[in-house]
């Protein structure tokens, strides 16, 4: 079972603004305040912000030369508990090089300054030149200089998603290295 608890990404803005999750202490106790306190009700703790919740769930499993059973059905799994934390989701299964990155510019494109966005890759990853890359299931090229044009790089894929000012970033990848 995959369980992903959003509730942290409240509990992180709160602590980013410099509040507390929690009421004070004479508010969960029912206590009156102190001598010196101000009378009537404590204030309200300002709310979280809201955010829009986006992922991109990519599983890739049909290699030509070394597939891989559990991506597919991995990327299924975690799109639909994703969903079920109202995230709006986009499912890519088995894709080639082009639909791969196309799918990523249209996922970039619908982020916004104050999202929470989350990426999550299952299937093959590899190192070139001290950069991460996503292969499709185009796999591997013969020669890897061609590694680039091929395949999807997880910096680009970190930074594209800073650049779209969202608020929380999270990149979970499930990769099998080769």
């Amino acid at each position: 079972t995959c369980r992903i608890d959003m509730h942290t990404c409240r509990i992180d803005t709160d602590m980013r603004y410099g509040r507390r999750d929690t009421p004070s202490s004479h508010q969960a106790t029912g206590a009156q305040p102190g001598p010196g306190a101000p009378p009537g009700p404590s204030p309200q703790r300002p709310s979280a912000p809201s955010f829009t919740k986006k992922a991109l769930v990519v599983g890739v499993g049909s290699y030509p030369h070394s597939p891989l059973r559990n991506p597919p059905n991995d990327a299924n799994d975690i799109h639909t508990a994703l969903q079920r934390l109202n995230f709006t989701s986009t499912l890519m299964v088995d894709c080639d090089t082009a639909s791969f990155a196309t799918g990523l510019r249209r996922w970039y494109d619908t982020l916004e300054k104050g999202d929470a966005a989350l990426f999550f890759f299952a299937g093959h990853g590899c190192e070139y030149k001290n950069d991460n890359w996503l292969l499709s299931k185009d796999g591997i090229p013969p020669d890897e200089r061609d590694l680039p044009r091929v395949a999807i790089n997880v910096r680009e894929v970190v930074s594209e998603m800073r650049e779209a000012g969202a608020f929380l970033n999270v990149v979970l990848l499930d990769c099998c290295r080769i």
